[in-house]
């Protein structure tokens, strides 16, 4: 039985055999594990939050983002922690102190192994890139469920078990909670794990006790940089994923992007790679063509493919019809399909089970078809906004009215280069009503917007002396698009955040 939050019962292991377990991965000082004072004593779980620490714990303090965790040392032990893992000297306390390199890197190989190494029970395929992950693992999920198979999924919009979904608060777990997710996700049955893979969670060394069987990357444009020292820091958090593989993992990249060659020369796996445009893709969709919210494309298998079970895949065409409207769709679609070819399920199968793929919240979300028609997507950055625009520049409509969200929290610069593409679109496409909204009412207190970011926002709009409404309410934002719509009219909520209760007011 899943429990409520999908954690579990770890195992009763000793601090002896946990470090171990775990030595001298994060830690080569201790040649002698027996003479660690106390380490028969029982371990009943690891955290690095000593508010979180319960007797018998494990505490690993690390210098963060915004804390040193060092200075919560004697509050873990006041509250039991059994042991403490640190990254710098410290003076002798009554618990072992073990001293590591790096203190993240420690606390998820020490969360796995405290739980069974879940990891390595699971066949695991991880996808990272700036857009289209939520999308490509939710349609790998969906095939691999369809061929009766137990699944787990952990990305942003849910993580599930076997179907069962949880809300997610982050797209990859912080690695306390990460291990024991996948340790219930063992206990479930599951067999195949399909994950988001967050430059967060590379950064911070979450997923480094997961052996990934196949690592899919979508593609890569400026995001998150309110978190990344810079662009070179998040190239790198990205590349992190290829660099932790084995030459027994397979990695699946799209040879399209301008930063293929980053990814693909820093890893030790096989390599596949897709696309539309370049030859050297070796998986390519040829024939594309949209129509009523569908693609349809021919799949070309130009050379045989590696797979799992080292039973290559030869060549071949076949025919694809995606339920789901896009460019970018046919590319989430091929790291998708190839993602399932590659871990041993039959092609025609594949082909047949994405054909029925029911879409996602609000990626291209039809929320209305008649007698006009409303999109919901949660573009947010240069290149999502740049894929919905070039999709529905292809579907049929009379107007456009668009209803778009401020990013609160991201600051300026984020917010003038969303607008600078709004800009673009709005003098190519026949747009009747533009709506703004910061949407005060439903935006958590960190996603505010600030006053010096609306203001970048509107900047480009301004320049272009473009009308449009400044609305702060979400629900009278919507409300307000809606109502300007006729037959045949097209509605673009764009936005993420607080814009996820848009649909609320349609």
């Amino acid at each position: 039985m899943i429990s409520k939050n999908f954690t579990s019962k770890s195992q009763k292991i000793t601090l002896k055999d946990l470090l171990k377990n775990s030595l001298p991965e994060i830690s080569t000082e201790f040649a002698d594990i027996g003479s660690i004072p106390n380490s028969d004593v029982e371990i009943t779980g690891v955290t690095d939050n000593s508010k979180e620490v319960y007797p018998g714990n494990v505490f690993v303090a690390y210098h963060g983002e915004r804390h040193d965790a060092h200075q919560f040392i004697d509050e873990a032990i006041e509250r039991g922690a059994s042991s403490i893992v640190v990254e710098k000297e410290q003076p002798p306390k009554d618990v072992p102190i073990i001293k590591v390199n790096n203190g993240r890197k420690a606390l998820a190989k020490l969360a796995s192994s405290v739980h069974n190494h879940p990891g390595d029970k699971l066949k695991v395929i991880g996808v990272t890139g700036t857009n289209g992950k939520t999308t490509t693992t939710a349609m790998i999920n969906h095939i691999i469920r369809s061929q009766n198979k137990n699944s787990g999924l952990l990305g942003t919009v849910h993580y599930s078990i076997n179907g069962i979904k949880m809300p997610a608060e982050l797209t990859t777990p912080q690695a306390k909670d990460l291990y024991k997710i996948l340790e219930n996700m063992v206990e479930n049955e599951v067999e195949y794990l399909t994950s988001e893979v967050s430059s967060h969670g590379l950064k911070q060394d979450r997923v480094s006790a997961i052996n990934f069987d196949i690592a899919g990357f979508t593609n890569i444009s400026r995001d998150h940089m309110d978190f990344h020292d810079s662009w070179d820091d998040y190239v790198k958090s990205k590349a992190k994923f290829f660099q932790m593989l084995s030459p027994e993992s397979i990695s699946i990249i799209n040879a399209d992007d301008n930063h293929f060659a980053t990814f693909a020369d820093k890893t030790l796996s096989k390599i596949i790679t897709y696309g539309i445009e370049t030859p050297r893709a070796m998986i390519k969709a040829k024939n594309i063509k949209f129509n009523n919210f569908q693609s349809r494309f021919t799949l070309k298998l130009s050379e045989e493919l590696p797979t799992l079970g080292n039973k290559p895949i030869d060549p071949v065409t076949k025919e694809v019809i995606i339920p789901v409207p896009g460019r970018h769709n046919i590319y989430n679609g091929l790291l998708a399909l190839t993602s399932c070819i590659v871990a041993g399920f039959d092609i025609d199968e594949v082909i047949k089970n994405i054909s029925n793929f029911p879409g996602i919240f609000r990626r291209l979300q039809v929320l209305k078809k008649k007698p006009y028609t409303v999109l919901d997507d949660c573009a947010h950055n240069v290149a999502s906004m740049e894929a919905v625009f070039n999709t529905i520049s292809e579907l049929p409509f009379e107007n456009l009215i668009i209803v778009i969200g401020v990013r609160g929290n991201r600051g300026k610069e984020t917010n003038k280069e969303n607008s600078s593409i709004l800009s673009k679109w709005i003098q190519k496409l026949p747009v009747k009503k533009l709506v703004i909204t910061t949407s005060e009412s439903h935006a958590a207190p960190k996603d505010q917007v600030q006053k010096q970011e609306l203001e970048a926002f509107l900047e480009p709009i301004q320049k272009n002396k473009f009308p449009y409404e400044l609305i702060s309410d979400l629900k009278k934002s919507i409300k307000c698009s809606v109502n300007s719509a006729e037959t045949g009219d097209l509605v673009l909520i764009l936005g993420p955040y607080a814009m996820d209760k848009a649909q609320n007011f349609v």
